[in-house]
Protein backbone atom coordinates (compact mmCIF):
# COMPACT_ATOMS: atom_id res chain seq x y z
CA UNK A 1 0.00 0.00 0.00
CA UNK A 2 1.39 3.39 -0.64
CA UNK A 3 1.13 6.36 2.03
CA UNK A 4 1.73 3.81 4.79
CA UNK A 5 4.99 6.22 5.74
CA UNK A 6 6.28 7.38 8.86
CA UNK A 7 4.07 8.94 11.51
CA UNK A 8 6.15 11.78 11.11
CA UNK A 9 4.27 13.31 7.80
CA UNK A 10 0.30 12.39 9.00
CA UNK A 11 -1.99 14.47 8.42
CA UNK A 12 -5.94 14.71 9.65
CA UNK A 13 -8.34 16.28 7.62
CA UNK A 14 -12.06 16.20 8.84
CA UNK A 15 -15.02 17.91 7.55
CA UNK A 16 -18.95 18.32 7.52
CA UNK A 17 -20.98 19.30 4.24
CA UNK A 18 -24.67 19.29 3.04
CA UNK A 19 -25.00 17.18 0.06
CA UNK A 20 -25.65 18.87 -3.09
CA UNK A 21 -29.19 19.28 -3.94
CA UNK A 22 -31.06 17.29 -6.49
CA UNK A 23 -28.52 14.29 -6.60
CA UNK A 24 -29.31 10.53 -7.07
CA UNK A 25 -29.18 8.01 -4.96
CA UNK A 26 -26.52 6.77 -7.69
CA UNK A 27 -23.92 9.93 -7.25
CA UNK A 28 -23.37 8.62 -3.68
CA UNK A 29 -23.32 4.66 -4.47
CA UNK A 30 -20.09 5.91 -6.90
CA UNK A 31 -18.43 7.93 -4.41
CA UNK A 32 -18.60 5.12 -1.45
CA UNK A 33 -17.50 2.89 -4.05
CA UNK A 34 -14.51 4.67 -4.91
CA UNK A 35 -13.60 5.46 -1.80
CA UNK A 36 -13.40 1.67 -0.81
CA UNK A 37 -11.79 0.81 -3.79
CA UNK A 38 -9.10 4.18 -3.96
CA UNK A 39 -8.55 5.05 -0.69
CA UNK A 40 -7.14 1.94 1.00
CA UNK A 41 -4.47 1.77 -1.97
CA UNK A 42 -3.39 4.91 -1.31
CA UNK A 43 -2.92 4.03 2.24
CA UNK A 44 -5.44 6.72 3.49
CA UNK A 45 -7.34 5.77 6.63
CA UNK A 46 -10.65 7.51 7.94
CA UNK A 47 -14.23 7.34 7.43
CA UNK A 48 -16.91 8.88 5.43
CA UNK A 49 -20.29 9.48 6.74
CA UNK A 50 -23.88 10.14 5.01
CA UNK A 51 -26.85 10.67 7.05
CA UNK A 52 -29.94 12.96 7.02
CA UNK A 53 -28.31 14.69 4.14
CA UNK A 54 -25.16 15.31 5.50
CA UNK A 55 -21.48 14.09 4.75
CA UNK A 56 -19.04 13.68 7.56
CA UNK A 57 -15.60 12.97 6.51
CA UNK A 58 -11.94 12.10 8.69
CA UNK A 59 -9.34 11.31 6.03
CA UNK A 60 -5.86 10.26 7.56
CA UNK A 61 -2.53 10.06 5.51
CA UNK A 62 0.62 11.34 3.99
CA UNK A 63 0.46 15.22 3.57
CA UNK A 64 2.05 14.72 0.30
CA UNK A 65 -1.41 12.41 -0.41
CA UNK A 66 -3.56 14.36 1.43
CA UNK A 67 -3.19 17.74 0.23
CA UNK A 68 -4.36 17.07 -3.31
CA UNK A 69 -7.35 15.41 -2.37
CA UNK A 70 -8.69 17.85 -0.01
CA UNK A 71 -8.32 20.52 -2.56
CA UNK A 72 -10.45 18.12 -4.79
CA UNK A 73 -12.91 17.48 -2.07
CA UNK A 74 -13.02 21.28 -1.24
CA UNK A 75 -14.06 21.89 -4.99
CA UNK A 76 -16.41 18.55 -4.98
CA UNK A 77 -19.97 19.78 -6.68
CA UNK A 78 -21.84 17.15 -4.10
CA UNK A 79 -20.82 18.55 -1.10
CA UNK A 80 -22.52 22.31 0.05
CA UNK A 81 -21.51 24.53 2.89
CA UNK A 82 -18.33 22.59 3.56
CA UNK A 83 -16.77 22.96 7.33
CA UNK A 84 -13.67 21.92 7.71
CA UNK A 85 -13.09 21.33 11.32
CA UNK A 86 -9.65 19.96 11.48
CA UNK A 87 -6.81 19.81 9.07
CA UNK A 88 -3.50 19.61 10.90
CA UNK A 89 -0.58 17.33 11.47
CA UNK A 90 -1.45 13.91 13.34
CA UNK A 91 0.84 11.81 15.55
CA UNK A 92 -0.55 8.72 15.04
CA UNK A 93 -3.14 7.67 12.50
CA UNK A 94 -7.24 6.65 14.58
CA UNK A 95 -8.87 4.83 12.12
CA UNK A 96 -7.43 0.79 11.00
CA UNK A 97 -8.45 1.45 7.52
CA UNK A 98 -11.08 3.07 5.39
CA UNK A 99 -14.92 2.86 6.06
CA UNK A 100 -18.44 4.23 4.68
CA UNK A 101 -21.68 4.60 7.00
CA UNK A 102 -24.75 5.30 5.29
CA UNK A 103 -24.83 2.74 2.91
CA UNK A 104 -25.23 -0.72 2.91
CA UNK A 105 -24.04 -3.40 1.36
CA UNK A 106 -26.06 -4.58 -2.11
CA UNK A 107 -27.11 -8.22 -2.04
CA UNK A 108 -26.74 -8.70 -5.65
CA UNK A 109 -24.08 -9.99 -6.96
CA UNK A 110 -21.53 -7.32 -8.35
CA UNK A 111 -18.88 -7.57 -10.92
CA UNK A 112 -15.70 -8.88 -9.59
CA UNK A 113 -13.67 -6.61 -7.83
CA UNK A 114 -16.01 -3.83 -6.97
CA UNK A 115 -18.02 -2.85 -3.92
CA UNK A 116 -21.66 -3.11 -4.73
CA UNK A 117 -23.23 -0.22 -1.98
CA UNK A 118 -26.78 0.43 -1.82
CA UNK A 119 -27.60 3.91 -0.74
CA UNK A 120 -29.34 4.30 2.56
CA UNK A 121 -31.95 7.27 1.78
CA UNK A 122 -31.46 10.61 4.22
CA UNK A 123 -34.24 10.56 6.92
CA UNK A 124 -35.17 14.31 7.74
CA UNK A 125 -36.22 15.22 10.76
CA UNK A 126 -38.32 17.96 9.63
CA UNK A 127 -38.74 20.56 7.95
CA UNK A 128 -35.81 22.92 7.85
CA UNK A 129 -33.84 20.15 9.55
CA UNK A 130 -30.22 20.63 9.19
CA UNK A 131 -28.88 18.19 11.94
CA UNK A 132 -25.34 17.55 11.22
CA UNK A 133 -24.59 13.41 11.87
CA UNK A 134 -23.45 12.19 14.91
CA UNK A 135 -19.11 13.42 15.74
CA UNK A 136 -16.75 10.96 14.50
CA UNK A 137 -14.14 9.92 16.83
CA UNK A 138 -11.31 12.28 16.37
Amino acid sequence: MRGLGSTADLVGLSLESTTAPGLPAAVFQRLAACTLEINPRLGLTGELRLEDGHFALVLEGRGDLLLPLAARILADRRHARIRVTEFCAIAARRFAGWRVAGFEPEMAEAPAGTAALRFTAPRRAGRGATRPPDALPV
